[in-house]
């Protein structure tokens, strides 16, 4: 007559906990590496669009393509000076319109953005990343705009004399109530034939 076995052995338990601890390890790494990841993308793609928009400026340098953040900080679009309030269309003709969480940034869900040192649009407008025909910022000081999420934050970086653009992994710190301040020459546009005299600030 053979001995039936009771309840779980110790052998049965070491398995079951080693099966367990081979999910977690490949579980975990990818829980942790998404908000990390998440600024990755969205820096680069931030850093992609600034550069799309001073090419476009060096090739039709009287009407400048910006970059314009959202003032809630949800995303950015690319328009013309003359029209900041209306987005430029992208290469599969629809507006260039970056929201996150929505679109080309689906996977970006609860990232926000912000900018530091950039110009302000006119009447209290938001802020804007701005190229001269040079291909140089349209500012004397240096600006960027940072992209924050649970995980951290990541900025990209523009040389307001060169021009370039670079990521960096963090970002000198933002005032929370940023005022105005006067930049000095105003930007003449050409639109329809007409010219218009807009005067920027930067918000500090």
């Amino acid at each position: 007559m053979g001995v039936r076995r009771r309840g779980v052995l110790l052998i049965d338990l070491l398995v079951a906990m080693a099966i367990i601890g081979v999910v977690l390890l490949g579980v975990l790494p990818m829980m942790r590496s998404e908000g990390p990841l998440q600024l990755v993308t969205g820096s680069t793609m931030v850093a992609t669009d600034i550069e799309y928009a001073q090419s476009r400026t060096l090739a039709h340098p009287s009407d400048p393509t910006i970059v314009v953040l959202e003032q809630d900080g949800s995303g950015y679009r690319l328009a013309l000076l003359s029209e900041p309030e209306v987005a430029i269309d992208d290469p599969d003709g629809r507006p260039w319109v970056r929201t996150f969480g929505e679109g080309a940034l689906a996977d970006l869900e609860g990232c926000t953005l912000e900018g530091v040192g950039l110009i302000a649009l006119p009447d209290d407008g938001p802020e804007a990343v701005l190229f001269d025909r040079f291909g140089r910022l349209e500012q004397e000081e240096d600006g960027a705009v940072r992209i924050v999420n649970y995980a951290g934050e990541q900025g990209v970086f523009v040389r307001a004399a060169t021009g370039s653009v670079s990521i960096l992994a963090s970002l000198p710190e933002a005032e929370a109530d940023p005022t105005p301040v006067d930049v000095g020459d105003a930007k003449v546009v050409e639109k329809g034939g007409e010219t218009a005299t807009q005067t920027f600030s930067i918000r500090r």
